[in-house]
């Protein structure tokens, strides 16, 4: 019963031990390549590759990064830490790459963490999602033993992202008086073409762009929509402005200034030689008692002369 009682004991302290040791056990490193978004087809992005731990610290690494969809991104260039004293990559542009790096001069110490291993800079050829994913061929550790690490594919976001006009002036709603000069301006978060259109007539057009701007300077009489449609590959914005041009107050004959002309047309109208309606009884009520007499065309004629302003 002895025996059986030392083996039995034996056998749980063996077990004991196994668990122990396997719950200490250091987890083992990984290689992760980041992720990156562009958002126009032709611009770059980089993204980063980076061992998260190194025990026993790293003399070197032979891996290859490759694109998942050759179609979607092209890698452009690649740069290595200054640790790597030696180092060489294939020839670029291409879809995928090797990378080769030594630490000459052990500047990777055992125990250091989020090394990095290189950076990489991609360019987006057409709309769409791909993996950067990375192989490790060979790496080694300080006392020239391998290390096989675990490896985290990124991902690549090109285009797909609509621009976003970030801001305008002026404010909406718009009000002027006719014959007024108005500048309608916006900015956007991507490089787009801008139409400029009003009440759906373009009336000018700017090309690759991230801020523009329209100027009337000659505003007509009526309500009118004015738009800024910025567009590119990804997707289309649009401002809108409602804009009322009115008449400046005693203009009664409409030619944007207010002259001796009107005085004789509110004369008119006092006497009862000329029609009024409403819209014209609004511009030349300028004394505001809510009838149109011999008082308001005084009051634009001071107005033409400059003695007084409406």
């Amino acid at each position: 019963m002895q025996d059986q009682s030392r083996i039995g004991v034996a056998a749980v302290t063996v077990i004991l031990l196994l668990m122990i040791g396997s719950g200490i056990a250091a987890a083992s490193p990984s290689v992760d390549v980041g992720d990156g978004t562009i958002d126009n087809i032709g611009s770059t992005t980089t993204v980063d590759l980076t061992l998260d731990s190194a025990p026993d610290g790293l003399s070197g690494y032979n891996l290859t990064v490759s694109l998942s969809d050759p179609s979607i991104a092209e890698i452009l260039s690649v740069s290595f830490p200054t640790w790597a004293t030696m180092h060489s990559n294939s020839a670029l542009p291409a879809d995928s790459v090797w990378m080769k790096a030594a630490d000459l001069q052990d500047s990777v110490k055992s125990g250091d963490t989020n090394i990095q291993l290189g950076t990489l800079t991609i360019r987006g050829d057409a709309g769409g999602m791909c993996e950067i994913a990375v192989t490790v061929t060979k790496m080694d550790d300080d006392s020239g033993n391998p290390i096989s690490p675990a490896t985290d594919a990124g991902h690549l976001e090109v285009g797909g992202i609509s621009p976003t006009i970030t801001s305008h002036d002026p404010s909406d709603p718009v009000t002027d008086t006719v014959g007024a000069t108005r500048t309608f301006c916006i900015t956007t978060d991507q490089i787009v073409d801008v139409l400029w259109q009003i009440n759906g007539t373009t009336v000018q057009t700017d090309s690759d762009v991230t801020s523009a701007s329209y100027t009337n300077t000659s505003a007509a009489h009526g309500i009118w929509n004015v738009s800024a449609v910025a567009s590119n590959t990804n997707g289309v914005a649009m401002q809108r402005w409602l804009w009322t041009v009115g008449f400046s107050p005693g203009d009664l004959n409409f030619d944007g200034s207010v002259t001796s002309a009107d005085a004789a047309i509110a004369l008119e109208i006092a006497a009862g030689s000329r029609p009024c309606d409403d819209a014209m009884r609004a511009i030349a009520d300028v004394s505001g008692d809510g009838c149109i007499t011999s008082l308001d065309a005084l009051m634009i004629l001071q107005a033409a002369t400059g003695e007084i302003t409406l």
